[in-house]
């Protein structure tokens, strides 16, 4: 009796651990029915990662409904068959973090070797969900300008959020530079950061905020998230760090404001002959604070000689 009672704390211990996490990968849900409206059973669906090759299965169930949970950000191609019809394919399904989006298909008849292809369909609005926010994609993360390297400034740029402070330089262990907002109204310190789905706060700020290279992409939820993310009164951000491929990626960056040229206003300003500054004067009009950033990213598929390739399953 005692070691059932153990099992079942132990059993709800670990269930309470992992409700603690978030989810901050994609899901595609969706129906399947024939040419004629009928709904099929049995189908088999694969979304496969144009970037990994690896590739995650669901089967329709007696409704036609399937749902394909735990997908990284990114492109996919998805397909379902089944036999007796032909093979329906979708290319060019670009997932985000966070996304719960619907594909549905109708499959004809004729053989399985025999494919539909439809490429470039990915749907505009997500009608599943409810979320309301701002997405922040790689190429966004990337190249917008981002104080001290730190993503977390981009939220501001989302509707309803206001700056509240967060002058600092935003290195990663800045507790509250980046995530100090106003989100439609709620009080500063009011909203949680995720990490690939485990939080990260520390005192209602963000504990950790990961190098802009390392991440994939961002969603800032500000209203109606349901009920998995629902208990943060202001917004909820999510953060999902980049994945290797099958193709080796890195980067090297180098920030060091001793060699930070001076704004070209500021410089005219400075070296006008009208203004009669003194070297003194100069020195003293120019940002005196230090920054010094500098670091290596690299991803690529695990790969041991004569022990193992990990191209298509480890990265």
């Amino acid at each position: 009796m005692f070691k059932n009672i153990l099992c079942v704390f132990v059993i709800l211990l670990c269930s309470a651990f992992a409700l603690l996490a978030q989810e901050s990968r994609a899901t595609i849900i969706g129906r399947v029915t024939d040419s004629s409206g009928a709904l099929v059973a049995g189908a088999t669906v694969q979304a496969t990662n144009a970037a990994t090759n690896s590739t995650v299965s669901s089967k329709t169930n007696e409704g036609g409904n399937f749902e394909v949970p735990y997908l990284l950000p990114g492109v996919y191609r998805v397909s379902v068959e089944l036999s007796g019809f032909k093979k329906a394919v979708r290319d060019g399904i670009e997932l985000r973090v966070g996304d719960r989006m619907t594909l549905d298909f109708a499959l004809s008849v004729g053989e399985l070797t025999e494919s539909v292809v439809v490429t470039g369909e990915t749907p505009l609005l997500e009608a599943a969900s409810a979320d309301m926010g701002l997405v922040m994609d790689t190429r966004r993360v990337a190249e917008l300008p981002e104080v001290g390297g730190n993503p977390f400034y981009l939220a501001r740029l989302t509707a309803g959020v206001l700056a509240n402070g967060g002058r600092a330089a935003g290195n990663p262990f800045d507790q509250g530079g980046a995530t100090g907002v106003i989100v439609n109204g709620t009080r500063s310190g009011s909203s949680e950061v995720t990490v690939d789905g485990s939080p990260a706060m520390a005192n209602r700020n963000a504990s950790f905020s990961p190098p802009q290279d390392l991440v994939q992409e961002f969603k800032v939820n500000t209203a109606t998230y349901d009920a998995s993310i629902g208990h943060a009164a202001g917004a909820m951000t999510n953060v999902s760090m980049k994945s290797g491929t099958n193709t080796p990626h890195g980067t090297v960056y180098l920030d060091r404001s001793t060699i930070r040229a001076v704004p070209w206003f500021a410089n005219r300003f400075l070296y006008d002959p009208k203004n009669q500054l003194t070297e003194i004067e100069r020195q003293r009009q120019v940002p005196s604070w230090l920054h010094r950033r500098g670091g290596v990213t690299m991803t690529a598929p695990v790969w041991i000689p004569k022990v193992h390739d990990g191209r298509n399953k480890t990265f």
